[in-house]
């Protein structure tokens, strides 16, 4: 199924996906997203490998491109769900993270033994997806970007006057 010539045949429902910005982190591959824009392919340019897909937008007939498989993602009876949303993502991010506690890092030291000015870095221990995991504040913030401030919870650790300054917001 996976083969060039049967993948997609025409009046294919399809959509594109989104073009990453230079400096996206997250991966394409587990986090893919596509345009809000259903297309429909109307020929296979089968001259070359890989094929060239024309496809035609459905809203706005006088929209075409040029694409290849691995730029679009075909849109089944069970994905009508993706055409409602403005901004379909096909990935399930996660749906909440709970934050157990704090662990710092001390400064580095000097091979002298001499303490770097700074302050110690904290990393976070979470669980995501029933996996617990240790990430940097900053890798936390971008997952709290990604899943809504409201699908985070923190641990009664948090609770405390000393360690409310971790929580981030």
């Amino acid at each position: 199924m996976n083969t060039p010539d049967k993948r997609f045949s025409v009046n294919d429902r399809v959509l594109i996906r989104q073009k990453p910005h230079a400096f996206q982190k997250l991966s394409p591959i587990f986090y893919p997203s596509y345009e809000a824009d259903v297309y429909r392919v109307t020929h296979i340019d089968r001259k070359f490998l890989p094929y060239k897909h024309i496809v035609q937008n459905t809203n706005n007939t006088s929209i075409t491109k040029q694409l290849y498989a691995f730029e679009m993602v075909k849109l089944g009876h069970n994905n009508e769900n993706l055409v409602k949303n403005s901004n379909p993502v096909l990935s399930n991010p996660p749906k909440q993270i709970h934050v157990a506690d704090v662990v710092l890092q001390d400064p580095s030291r000097l091979r002298s033994g001499k303490l770097l000015p700074g302050k110690a870095t904290a990393f976070y221990r979470i669980k995501l997806n029933n996996e617990e995991e240790i990430v940097s504040e900053k890798g936390l913030r971008v997952l709290l970007k990604s899943v809504g401030p409201e699908s985070i919870s923190y641990s009664p650790f948090f609770s405390s006057i000393q360690n409310q300054k971790y929580i981030i917001n």
